[in-house]
């Protein structure tokens, strides 16, 4: 069963969560009660299950420990109708001794019971509970805040959205619309809140007014900026300078918004497709780890209270259809029966109650549907029950093996999905980048053509020594003193963690990193050869960008010459970046990038020493170094 819905909703600590979930809970049943759902009733004490009508019911699980005083409680409404049986599951963490952002949570998931994950995101709205509980208390993820309505941005408010913007913790989407003019901003207010309807609980929204736009139009790079008319989604994580980030955060335009626009009203279809990739992305990505831990614990916790709930039903049924001789037992077997346990207990004198034979009896009638005939038949039933009880002890803990498996594998999909997203969207990039190069090619072989130059369009084979490796590790040793070196060994020299680079070959079976990495050593080794010509006098930047320098180059995206600020004020994660070279270590804060984003994200990090030793020191070869997004 997959969720269509979710929403994460982080509380201040003055806010409980179970009481704000209990107390909005109950308004909202009760407005459906009074309304045309079928309930009869909206109130419940305690944990357990509880009908609310002929097609719903409410299962309350609590998970509280007291020696932290937390509490953690899972609320679940299933609601059966024409359109199918909807779960609407609500998680309440109150962990009074948390960080202390995160004491307080909600998580509010919808699904459909048997409803395939392709198309549960198109069947769900967003519940009403959600629009009250963001009309009651602030909610807040990461450091933005998330509302019902779109929130209005004048010139005094610029700094609130940028900040929403490049928030680095938030994991739901910025929804920002850019203002047509003065005269219809209250009018374009209203219809992005139309648009934004199904986007509740997932997207923080916000609508440019005229008198702000040139202040946001100024703070963002062409890649990220707002045209005037449209409305952007910002997925998270964003990188405002980078320019291939901005292929992640689409654009509605003013054309096809309009066709879909009555007065102020979006038509439904619209508002279904503008907030399919935020809910999406929010079900499919993992949780936080403090939310996940409390998530699973209510699942698990749930799971047992519905496998005690259904033993007890057996049970009672097993009761009631127990067949009981009219007669009931015999007074000589039950004298017998008095007479062997006296005698198996060895004390005669010590009296046996006449219904606690009975009771024996009936149990042997139970499990082996003859008469009690003596000491054997209990010894027989004590034997039963045993291996009952073993068998009982071990189905309950592969039961919660099984449950933590399913947790596991539940989170090594949603992983692999992100995985698939974010090799999507690199394999757009790719895409383009070839695509412009064809054209770039096509001008360069037809300017040759006109210039009577047609035999210099033939592109032979590279060099047989620049053959890309096949692997990383091949790679290093090409550029580390040994056996296997390389000329590029004479400019390039790998001085870093050999085992850092080792874990780029775990995830690039088929060698495109290595490949793409090799490029990158290239381009250095002929860079360090203009370098020292004096056909350059400027950095890497330079010669990648100057057409009048010949040489081996990659793309100028492919390159950063610095981290951002945010990277280099944090101490820790510019530690990282302080590598070996010979004789010491420096700051490498500029590295090549093989990929634009994934999970894991390779980069190489090098020093330019060209005018110290004639040499660039690569100090880092691994997994993406962490940052605002790791």
């Amino acid at each position: 069963m997959a969720a269509g819905y979710r929403s994460v909703l982080r509380l201040g600590d003055q806010v409980d969560a179970v009481a704000t979930a209990e107390s909005q809970l109950r308004s909202w049943l009760a407005e459906k009660a009074r309304g045309r759902s079928a309930l009869v009733r909206a109130d419940w004490d305690g944990a357990g299950a509880i009908d609310l009508g002929a097609a719903a019911r409410l299962i309350v699980t609590h998970a509280d420990r007291a020696e932290d005083s937390s509490r953690r409680r899972l609320y679940r409404l299933e609601e059966t109708n024409a359109a199918g049986t909807f779960i609407v599951s609500v998680f309440a963490l109150s962990l009074p001794h948390a960080h202390e952002d995160r004491r307080q949570t909600l998580v509010i998931d919808v699904a459909i019971e048997g409803t395939d994950d392709t198309d549960v995101v198109d069947r769900v709205d967003p519940p009403r509970l959600v629009t009250a509980l963001l009309e009651t208390v602030d909610a807040w993820d990461g450091s933005t805040r998330l509302s019902g309505k779109p929130r209005a941005i004048r010139s005094a408010d610029v700094r609130e959205l940028l900040d929403a913007i490049t928030d680095p913790e938030r994991s739901a989407t910025v929804i920002v619309a850019g203002s047509l003019g003065p005269e219809t901003d209250e009018v374009w207010s209203r219809t992005v809140e139309s648009l934004t309807k199904q986007s509740v609980g997932v997207a923080s929204t916000f609508v440019v007014y005229a008198d702000a736009m040139e202040e946001v139009l100024h703070a963002l790079p062409p890649s990220h900026e707002v045209r005037p008319g449209s409305v952007r989604t910002y997925a998270p994580r964003v990188e405002l300078d980078d320019p291939d980030d901005g292929v992640r955060h689409r654009f509605l335009g003013p054309a096809t918004l309009a066709r879909s626009v009555a007065g102020t009203r979006v038509a439904r279809p619209l508002t279904k497709i503008h907030a399919a990739a935020a809910r999406r992305r929010l079900v499919e990505q993992d949780l936080p780890a403090d939310i996940r831990r409390g998530v699973d614990l209510l699942r698990k916790a749930a799971v047992t209270q519905e496998r005690l709930s259904k033993v007890d039903r057996i049970v009672a049924t097993a009761r009631e259809t127990l067949p009981v001789n009219a007669a009931g037992s015999s007074p000589v077997v039950e004298s017998t029966a008095v007479a062997q346990t006296q005698a198996m207990t060895g004390a005669a004198q010590v009296p046996v109650s006449e219904s606690l034979v009975a009771k024996l009896a009936k149990m042997v009638r139970r499990w082996f549907d003859r008469e009690l005939a003596g000491v054997d038949d209990l010894e027989a039933l004590d034997a039963l029950l045993t291996t009952q009880n073993s068998e009982v002890a071990v189905a309950v803990e592969q039961l919660d093996e099984a449950a933590d498996r399913q947790l596991q594998l539940e989170a090594e999909l949603r992983d692999a999905r992100v995985r698939l997203e974010e090799l999507d969207l690199e394999l757009a990039l790719v895409t383009d980048d070839l695509r412009e190069a064809a054209r770039e090619t096509q001008i360069l072989r037809r300017n040759l053509i006109l210039a009577d130059r047609a035999e210099d369009t033939h592109v032979g084979f590279a060099p047989v020594e620049w053959q890309a490796p096949t692997t990383v590790e091949e790679l290093v040793a090409r550029i580390t003193s040994g056996e296997e070196e390389h000329v590029a060994l004479e400019r390039v020299v790998f001085t870093g963690d050999v085992d850092a680079a080792l874990e780029v070959d775990k995830r690039d079976p088929h060698g495109r990193y290595a490949a793409a990495l090799w490029d990158y050593v290239h381009v250095l080794y002929d860079y360090v050869g203009a370098r020292t010509s004096g056909d350059l006098a400027g950095n890497v930047h330079t010669y990648l960008t100057d057409d009048r320098v010949d040489g081996y180059k990659c793309s100028p995206e492919r390159h950063a010459g610095t981290e951002s600020e945010s990277v280099l004020s944090n101490r820790a994660w510019r530690e990282e970046r302080v590598l070996p070279v010979p004789g010491g270590k420096v700051l490498m804060d500029a590295h090549f990038k093989p990929t634009h984003r994934d999970t894991f994200a390779p980069r190489m990090h090098y020093h330019d020493d060209v005018a110290e030793s004639g040499r660039v020191y690569i100090g880092y070869i691994g997994r993406h170094l962490s940052n605002t997004k790791s």
